[in-house]
């Protein structure tokens, strides 16, 4: 028996590029419904959400995920299928993954914050090694006034004290009386 509930966390740090701040809530950390032998008995995830004014991105985190079923894009990504179950809705997604990253990325950030925010349960499966399943069931409850909270403060604070980014990926043109010739050849 629980004597408590563990509670969902936010956090907020300083984005040293651009001044603005990166919040992030987190979901209590489970271990799976299975039980899983040495040296997997320790495999835990958590589910996080992060928001920076202007961008949201929705991931799971665990360190221990190596051993889940995957199928390689390239030299450094990863492809890792999981099902996960909404309350009584069960859905298929692909969550993406960087070479020796614990962080699985959900390819729509906005929809698995929507369903974070409208379910009371999620259990998410991976397939596991040797054509084994394993579950972790994550308790939603309280999640949506944590995310739309927020999510709000975030995006009041989008552009405040903040530094621009400038994109110049197609162009690089010096100021004019810049005294930079390196671009005009004439």
């Amino acid at each position: 028996m629980k004597l408590f509930k563990p509670k969902w966390h936010v956090q907020a740090t300083e984005d040293v590029m651009t001044s603005g701040k990166i919040w992030e809530v987190s979901s209590p950390i489970v271990k799976p419904i299975e039980c899983l032998g040495f040296p997997y008995d320790d495999t835990k995830v958590q589910i996080i959400v992060r928001f920076n004014g202007s961008t949201e991105l929705a991931a799971i985190k665990s360190c221990d995920l190596t051993n889940a079923d995957a199928t390689q894009i390239d030299k450094y990504n990863r492809l890792v299928p999981v099902r996960i179950r909404w309350d009584n809705e069960l859905e298929q997604v692909s969550l993406t993954q960087k070479f020796l990253s614990s962080y699985l990325i959900f390819p729509d950030a906005s929809k698995v914050i929507e369903r974070l925010c409208t379910s009371k349960l999620a259990i998410i499966e991976f397939g596991w090694y040797y054509d084994r399943t394993i579950h972790f069931k994550l308790d939603l409850t309280g999640a949506a006034d944590i995310i739309w909270k927020v999510k709000n403060e975030a995006a009041s604070q989008k552009g405040e004290g903040a530094i621009p980014v400038i994109d110049i990926s197609n162009e690089r043109k010096p100021q004019k009386d810049s005294g930079c010739n390196c671009c005009n050849k004439q």
